[in-house]
């Protein structure tokens, strides 16, 4: 998502995003999943939010220098 820019109000559609991981093998696909919603609800990393019907995901602006960060480790 931050190589698409997709942050703040530029969002995409959830399941979009999910499709990426779909190759992986299920207990890959778990532990990611799992990550995910960490980022969502701990970290605070990602927007959720429900539109046309399903959910789409930014990232957050202020957390960009965090997100980065942990990248470059």
């Amino acid at each position: 998502m931050l190589s698409q820019g997709t942050i703040g109000s530029k969002h995409t559609p959830e399941g979009r995003v999910m499709k990426r991981i779909a190759h992986l093998p299920r207990d890959e696909q778990n532990l990611i999943l799992k990550e995910w919603e960490h980022c969502i609800k701990q970290l605070q990393w990602i927007y959720r939010m429900k539109k046309t019907g399903e959910w789409h995901v930014s990232l957050n602006p202020k957390a960009l220098s965090e997100i980065r960060q942990t990248m470059n480790r």
